[in-house]
């Protein structure tokens, strides 16, 4: 019996061990493939598009592109500019908008309009809401700099007279972002390495099951002990059996 429990404990051991460098190895292999996603990209040169909103973002905080000057013409797109540069003033939240037709893979690298234009007022170091309309119900909100919206989705409340809608929501936005600042490596490495753990357990005891139901098959199938010395009962007992 004292055997059987050292045999029990080094089985659990070792099957934890294994699955705990499995889940870890395959944990980190998937993080230096997000790490390269994440990282500096390698772009082609940006579409005249994103090149275009850029400027007109830096100028009043708002661009409308040729194509979606329908949905907001001239006198809309002043007030929804306005509406920003109140809204920067009296609460320092810098708030783009940006209205265009939905386009797909419209820059370089296959990357989309809107991904260009986060990642290249990430890097530039902004901290800003940008407000995407493309349609009733279509479009984007993105937080540049680290944080959400809790209450604005384009799904609900990009509806009804675009102008109208975005100079409210403007005004919105510094009382529905939360900022948290842009998340680290380092952050990120302890709650994937407890996990990482966690999962190994979980696979070891799972490993350590199939070990003992093969065992329990072997004895049934009229095998007494297991190869070599993993048997579960002292040799002079099993010839006392005999």
């Amino acid at each position: 019996m004292k055997r059987g429990a050292v045999n029990l404990l080094v089985a659990l051991v070792l099957s934890c061990a294994i699955a705990v460098w499995v889940v870890q190895d395959r944990s980190g292999s998937e993080s230096s493939v997000i790490g390269v996603s994440t990282a500096e990209l390698p772009y082609g040169p940006l579409s005249d598009r994103v090149v275009n909103m850029l400027d007109g973002l830096r100028d009043d905080g708002v661009h409308v592109t040729p194509d979606a000057r329908s949905m907001v013409d001239a006198e809309g797109a002043r007030r929804i500019a306005d509406q920003i540069r109140r809204t920067a003033r009296r609460t320092g939240v810098q708030v783009y908008v940006v209205v265009a037709r939905s386009t797909h893979d419209a820059g370089a690298s296959g990357f989309g309009l809107d991904q260009q234009l986060e990642h290249e007022l990430e890097k530039q170091g902004d901290q800003a809401v940008v407000l995407i309309w493309q349609g009733p119900q279509e479009g984007n909100t993105q937080v540049i700099g680290g944080g959400y919206l809790r209450d604005i989705s384009y799904l609900e409340d990009f509806v009804g007279d675009p102008a109208t809608t975005l100079t409210e929501l403007v005004t919105q936005v510094p009382d529905q972002v939360t900022w948290t600042g842009a998340s680290t490596q380092e952050d990120s490495d302890t709650p994937e390495a407890v996990l990482g753990a966690v999962l190994g357990v979980i696979y070891g005891l799972g490993a350590l099951l199939a070990l003992l139901l093969l065992w329990a098959l072997l004895r049934r199938a009229g095998v007494p002990r297991l190869p070599g010395s993993w048997g579960w009962g002292t040799p002079a007992r099993d010839e006392r059996k005999r």
